[in-house]
């Protein structure tokens, strides 16, 4: 499948509760869902009305491929990826309650990355991301002091999610130096247990973050921030922070 279109979603007020938008697929909602040779070109854009929005107890996920693939944070779905290109900019600012700190549950945040926004694989069934490429800026924030966005050059949020022979050569990056982020990384932004980067994976991102003074800002080239475990092996690495 391929998507060439732009995807803009602007909602004024509350938000939706859970939301996944995604230049091939917003949600999965099962098992057994596989994506193999997608290319998304298009922008995949999700935001807020500065002016109006409230605060939300919820999620907004994006993703280049897929937005969202998980019921809650805690219970996913064994998603497959593979040969999957991302070259659109995929960005996500909302407001959200609360802030992303080292051992955040990973609710109540923005995620965004390259393939997608978040990946919660079930029991000893991960997601695997097998040779996808993502080429597309990540970009993402909120205006005020609140520190809720995620952002990953190839996966916002991750549970139980291996990834392989994968290419991140992306920016990600704050909207400006007004919008405040939580957590960057060349691959993952916020790895929440059982993230696994192995097989000739080449993460080379430059990453460009702010957040209020007292904030966390997690950055790194691989993980922004690890709450439980990953492993990284057989790869290369490079970019600037």
């Amino acid at each position: 499948c391929e998507n060439h279109g732009n995807l803009t979603i602007q909602c004024a007020g509350a938000a939706p509760i859970r939301s996944g938008f995604g230049g091939i697929c917003g949600i999965v909602y099962m098992n057994g869902v596989s994506f193999t040779g997608c290319e998304n070109y298009g922008n995949v854009i999700r935001t807020d009305d500065a002016a109006k929005a409230a605060s939300n107890n919820g999620s907004a996920t994006v993703g280049g491929i897929l937005g969202r693939s998980a019921a809650w944070f805690t219970n996913g779905f064994d998603t497959r990826y593979e040969n999957c290109v991302n070259e659109g900019t995929v960005q996500v600012s909302c407001r959200h309650s609360g802030g992303i700190m080292p051992n955040s549950s990973g609710a109540r945040l923005d995620a965004a990355g390259g393939i997608v926004g978040a990946a919660i694989g079930v029991g000893d069934q991960f997601q695997r991301i097998i040779s996808c490429h993502n080429k597309g800026a990540v970009v993402g924030g909120w205006t005020t002091a609140v520190n809720t966005t995620a952002l990953g050059g190839l996966v916002g949020l991750a549970t139980g999610t291996e990834i392989t022979g994968s290419i991140s050569s992306s920016d990600v990056r704050s909207v400006d130096a007004t919008y405040y982020i939580g957590a960057a990384g060349g691959a993952v932004g916020f790895a929440r247990r059982d993230v696994v980067l192995a097989g000739d994976c080449l993460i080379q991102s430059r990453i460009d973050a702010w957040t209020p003074s007292g904030k966390s800002l997690l950055t790194g080239l691989l993980f922004g921030n690890v709450v439980t475990a990953a492993t990284a092996s057989d790869l290369r690495v490079a970019g600037e922070i």
